[in-house]
């Protein structure tokens, strides 16, 4: 893989960051290029260099088992921790990856005349951004360096750069809610999700391209914060871990995975009387029922989240969830995978520690529910799984198939 001299290019009211691909192997329904592009008034911010999309497109290197060459700068201290974060890759996932080799014409790190000054952090209006925000505005977060200055929402990563209506009607609703706090949205495009579509699920690949979009405007950031899905008992291979962001930073970019110390329960309390998670809460993950940040309310993590926002007693604060939600409807919450039974036992303990007496045997369905889903699925042949796969998530139906997607180009 070759990743050739990056570009600047304004396209109407945008600033355009791209690089030129080009691959060993002959690779069908795959951008020639790999961009970002931000608001034209950041321009003065964007990289010259090429961590971003060294660091986005690590994965896929690795998965194609092809070296890396820089036609551009690279940070030493980002280099070093892209071999560290390959041999993490390879322990958690050694069939799928490969230790590959990089080499750069330049490496060297960014003049510290135009090291970034300010903290970020990617956001998408979930519980676990919206808690990370929360804990970085002055009133939680005294130290003026860590004080969140920008909030980074991204198209192409969960809304397929196709449906432009509705990141703007969500990115709206954001700004709405962010401004009074004193922080600025920036809106983000980038076709990096297209590259993966077919090689890598995303669950994996969605890390490493959560940082470049930071790295990209690397003289605005000098802190980029990453909302964790975790708590740092329950930690596993993912594409995003506290460890992994350490090794994505350089001298002047540092990445921080936050809220790793909190279990999910925790951090949806926390932000269960705050009132603008109560206006832009957006938890839906099913692209075709949820609209804006209006979220469907009965997949099973808007089920999951409304539980729990009902256990602390402020669920009907939330404007972007179907009211009413009754008891019954705790019913509907069977959970995916046994790594995501863990909401339930936490779930359980809330509602005893606040004699919530009337939901304990409701949770407790819940999680025979999520066991027996958990046993099926393991009891399930591979020939099977791999079947329902093929036909209920082929890459060639994904809206992130780049065939699929004119625009990604």
């Amino acid at each position: 893989m070759i990743i050739h001299r990056p570009r600047i290019t304004f396209i109407n009211d945008q600033v355009e960051f791209s690089a030129e691909i080009s691959f060993d192997k002959t690779l069908e329904n795959r951008p020639s290029k790999a961009w970002l592009r931000y608001p034209a008034e950041y321009a003065p911010y964007l990289s010259d260099r090429l961590d971003a999309f060294a660091v986005s497109l690590l994965p896929l290197a690795m998965v194609l088992n092809e070296t890396m060459v820089l036609e551009g700068a690279i940070s030493p201290r980002l280099l070093w921790g892209l071999t560290e974060y390959q041999k993490a890759f390879t322990a958690w996932y050694p069939e799928q990856f490969s230790l590959i080799q990089i080499r750069s014409d330049e490496i060297s790190p960014l003049s510290e005349t135009m090291f970034g000054k300010s903290t970020a952090a990617l956001f998408s209006g979930g519980v676990d951004s919206c808690f990370t925000l929360m804990s970085h505005l002055p009133d939680q977060q005294p130290d003026e360096r860590f004080q969140i200055k920008y909030a980074f929402f991204v198209h192409g990563f969960d809304i397929p750069l196709q449906d432009l209506t509705d990141f703007k009607e969500t990115a709206a609703v954001f700004e709405k809610q962010l401004n009074p706090l004193g922080v600025k949205l920036i809106t983000c495009q980038t076709n990096l999700h297209y590259f993966s579509t077919g090689f890598i699920k995303w669950d994996i690949a969605h890390g490493a391209p959560a940082i470049g979009v930071g790295l990209g405007l690397d003289k605005l950031v000098s802190h980029w914060l990453v909302p964790s899905s975790w708590h740092i008992s329950d930690c596993e291979p993912w594409g995003s871990a506290p460890i992994l962001d350490y090794w994505l930073s350089s001298e002047s970019f540092q990445a921080i995975e936050h809220g790793t110390p909190y279990s999910r329960f925790e951090r949806t309390e926390a932000i269960s009387n705050w009132a603008p998670a109560q206006e832009m809460l957006r938890v839906c993950t099913c692209r075709d029922k949820r609209k804006g940040v209006f979220n469907c309310s009965r997949c099973e993590k808007c089920i999951r989240t409304m539980v729990m926002l009902k256990l602390t007693g402020h669920l009907e604060k939330f404007t972007t969830f179907r009211h009413p939600f009754k008891a019954v409807h705790f019913l509907l919450w069977i959970p995916h995978f046994y790594r995501r039974i863990i909401y339930v036992p936490e779930s359980i303990h809330y509602a005893w520690e606040n004699k919530k007496w009337i939901y304990i045997p409701l949770l407790w369905i819940n999680l025979g529910l999520g066991l027996i889903r958990k046993a099926l699925d393991d009891g399930c042949p591979p020939f099977i799984k791999n079947y329902l796969k093929k036909k209920l998530y082929s890459p060639e139906k994904s809206p992130f198939n780049y065939k699929n997607d004119p625009s990604a180009e």
